[in-house]
């Protein structure tokens, strides 16, 4: 009964509808003193996008997301959303919580309850319990909360506001396994448009259909998930370009004069091959820690103990995965 009722507030919260226009954003550029993030940037969405984007840190992902949600104005371009959008961002900041106010004031005051669509309500209690607030938990300060218990709740307000386009940056960083299986439970029953920003490879392959690389101030092309066909499409196409590149080369340049890009060093390589070693290492890792978590049943010490084994191997993972990227990415324009 548990079961059935965590999925009705799941479907209940992921229920709004979309009409046909979503987001068209035209020739965005932000800077931040000599630091150019990214120029006339163009970027839309279409109804039931559910979009990846991926790249090393720094680069401007949060900041594009800030933009597109008018968190932050760009220097130049244009956003128009949708008549019909409702937008939740989960950002990293966790900006709209109250640390004055008692985490079941908190929800109650967003939300008290949400109608479903055989009738039924559901309190503001009920979502807190679906997002682990025990009841005596739910009487908190906000501001005594520990930091994965902030992250928590405040993925409980994006959420019951029932957004129908959901922005989610860096949602595995903070969030237990259990938060993330309640997160993914929603997004199983969600038919409005998804975007990611998140080196988690996982999360990406359950989650979405396209990834983006953005880097250099450039939003890449659009490429299927998982992201291992991701990867190879992509090496594809840059050895294309590659060729192409080199076809149309001429002999007119300066003796001496070179602009050929950035090698690997002969550590760098050794790195990067390491790097592919421990990447399957953790993979197999997480695969094993996740089917000891299936078959553990009732024993919740166990549970627990696995939980905190999968959540350190999956940082670890996106580590040596943005420094595999890092890598990769100078090997490939060698």
């Amino acid at each position: 009964s548990r079961d059935l009722g965590e999925q009705r507030v799941a479907m209940a919260l992921a229920s709004r509808r979309l009409g046909k226009r979503v987001l068209e954003a035209s020739q965005l550029s932000k800077r931040y003193d000599s630091l150019e993030l990214f120029h006339d940037l163009e970027f839309n969405l279409d109804p039931g996008d559910r979009i990846g984007i991926i790249g090393p840190n720094g680069a401007g992902k949060s900041t594009l997301l800030d933009v597109l949600t008018g968190y932050t104005l760009p220097d130049r371009g244009t956003i128009n959303w949708g008549s019909t959008v409702h937008l939740g961002y989960y950002d990293q900041q966790s900006r709209a919580l109250q640390d004055d106010m008692k985490v079941h004031e908190f929800i109650e005051s967003k939300a008290s309850l949400i109608q479903t669509d055989d009738g039924n309500r559901i309190e503001a209690a009920q979502m807190l319990e679906w997002f682990l607030f025990t009841r005596p938990e739910q009487q908190a300060k906000i501001g005594s909360l520990s930091g994965g218990e902030r992250r928590r709740l405040y993925m409980l307000y994006t959420l019951i506001l029932q957004p129908n386009v959901l922005f989610l940056d860096e949602p595995t960083n903070d969030l237990d396994i259990q938060t993330l299986a309640v997160l993914e439970q929603f997004l199983d029953h969600f038919s409005g448009c998804l975007i990611v920003v998140s080196h988690d490879r996982y999360f990406l392959d359950r989650n979405v259909d396209f990834l983006f690389s953005f880097e250099d101030g450039v939003l890449g092309s659009r490429y299927p998930t998982p992201y291992e066909n991701y990867r190879l499409l992509r090496d594809e196409a840059r050895a294309h370009a590659v060729a192409e590149s080199s076809g149309k080369a001429t002999s007119s340049a300066p003796k001496g004069r070179s602009d050929r890009p950035r090698k690997l060093t002969w550590k760098e390589r050794q790195e990067l091959g390491d790097l592919e070693t421990r990447i399957a290492e953790l993979e197999g890792r997480i695969k094993r820690v996740e089917s000891s978590i299936n078959g553990v049943g009732d024993d919740f010490m166990r549970l627990n103990a696995l939980a905190a084994e999968l959540e350190q191997a999956q940082v670890s993972l996106a580590q040596v995965e943005e420094r595999w990227l890092e890598l990769s990415e100078i090997a490939d324009n060698e």
